[in-house]
């Protein structure tokens, strides 16, 4: 029931997780010492819930992954600059937009992939060739 409500909810928590950080930093700051925990905890949970044949019909097909990784790299970035030409952002914001855009995934997007009912493993394995 709690995990149904947060995994429902997640989008308004991170933004109003996002918007008192931004406004009041010191009550974040007493999670600084925990955020490895925290990342190491978050990564063995999506591990469990890996499933070996989705693993490995993941690793079966090094194509859609070298696909999923070229386009990261190429259509991400144009798309970004798009947004922030179309968008006559100051040139911090855009530059901030630009730089976003050619990241690779990271942890939060494997973890919104399974709370999307996603390829968890797809995403693990973008996840971790993109960031090599």
């Amino acid at each position: 029931m709690v995990l149904r409500l947060l995994a429902n909810g997640l989008a308004p928590l991170t933004l109003i997780g996002a918007l008192l950080a931004y406004w009041h930093p010191p009550l974040f700051l007493v999670f600084k010492s925990s955020f490895l925990y925290f990342f190491a905890a978050t990564m063995f949970a999506l591990g469990l819930v890996l499933e070996p044949p989705e693993l490995s019909d993941t690793l079966k097909h090094p194509s859609q992954i070298g696909l999923g990784v070229l386009t990261q790299y190429s259509v991400m970035p144009v798309l970004s600059f798009a947004c922030a030409w179309y968008s006559d952002l100051s040139p911090e914001l855009a530059l901030g937009i630009i730089i976003v855009g050619c990241a690779p995934g990271a942890m939060a997007s494997n973890v919104i992939v399974y709370l999307a009912g996603g390829a968890v493993a797809y995403s693990i394995a973008l996840t971790t060739v993109a960031t090599l």
